[in-house]
């Protein structure tokens, strides 16, 4: 069931955030965002994971801009008898961190992220972005709080992103996918979809292995950064058994002879033109991991 969490002064709610609850104890904020690609404004779930009086974690804070930073505090501030510990970041990119320094300044706490993506942070942003923040590097297995007295691990989950992590508690009950899948439901005519898999910082071989991997742990429920939950693990086998097809067919046209570009135009055909970009990285990745597996052969 989902419960919605409002205030009742009209004044009120125009300054906080849109705030459901889809799982018992999981707090779901929806913030407008940066998110991929750049022309549509999407929104990032924040998520506020952790029993009453344990560590509270804000998870991919990121609103873009600072009318919506204020609406995000705001809520954090006046919506919950919350005390945050804690900012956890899936991965580095921007739908999920924007303004994440900021915010943990605001409440003086820690940000907990992979090693990866810190690295590919200071990269991209200089040495200075984490000036006087404290950071918490976190790996397989960390338990970062409970819920439902259970202890919520870290899981590393490569695929879309080198240094993505996700949270679930011991029960399967749910797990924080990231983006490993996108939800439905938050932009009108949305559905469950594929993400991309960027040849600088994703893996198509690890993206297929990831995805089994959760398919096999078979939580009840999925929390992904972007849409609603979904509620078992049927999205990421149909995403799979997608991603299996779509190689079979860049396999086909590369022993064709068909360059990426080429099969950018044949495969993604009736795609907007403006998204033919994302899809050539997809292609690009299809190919990398083909050619790990030694079936780059036999070309016309």
């Amino acid at each position: 069931m989902v419960k919605m969490i409002s205030n009742n002064s009209d004044k009120q709610q125009q300054q906080i955030l849109p705030c459901i609850q889809e799982i018992d104890g999981i707090d779901q904020l929806i913030v407008v965002s940066y998110v991929f690609p750049p022309e549509m404004a999407h929104r990032t779930n924040c998520f506020l994971i952790g029993d009453k009086g344990d560590k509270k974690l804000i998870v991919d804070p990121s609103p873009f801009s600072d009318e919506e930073y204020k609406r995000l505090v705001n809520t954090l501030k006046n919506s919950f008898e919350y005390t945050y510990t804690d900012i956890f970041i899936t991965h580095h990119h921007v739908d999920h961190v924007n303004e994440v320094q900021k915010l943990a300044r605001e409440f003086a706490i820690p940000i907990i992220i992979s090693e990866d993506s810190y690295g590919r942070l200071l990269k991209k942003n200089g040495p200075d972005f984490f000036a006087n923040i404290n950071i918490k590097f976190a790996r397989e297995g960390d338990v970062l709080t409970h819920w439902n007295g259970q202890d919520v691990k870290v899981f590393e989950i490569p695929g879309h992103d080198e240094g993505q992590l996700a949270l679930a508690p011991e029960s399967m009950t749910w797990f924080l996918v990231g983006d490993l899948i996108q939800g439905e439901g938050l932009e009108p005519g949305s559905r469950a979809s594929t993400v991309v898999i960027a040849t600088k910082e994703g893996d198509m071989k690890k993206y297929f292995r990831t995805l089994e991997r959760i398919i096999r742990l078979n939580p009840k429920y999925l929390l992904p950064s972007h849409g609603m939950v979904l509620k078992s693990v049927a999205p990421l086998e149909k995403t799979l058994i997608h991603r299996i097809e779509r190689e079979q067919q860049v396999l086909k046209l590369y022993k064709q002879g068909k360059t990426p570009e080429q099969m950018t135009k044949t495969l993604y055909k009736r795609v907007n033109k403006a998204l033919w970009p994302l899809a050539l990285e997809n292609i690009k990745t299809h190919l990398k991991k083909l050619e790990q597996e030694g079936l780059l052969i036999n070309k016309q």
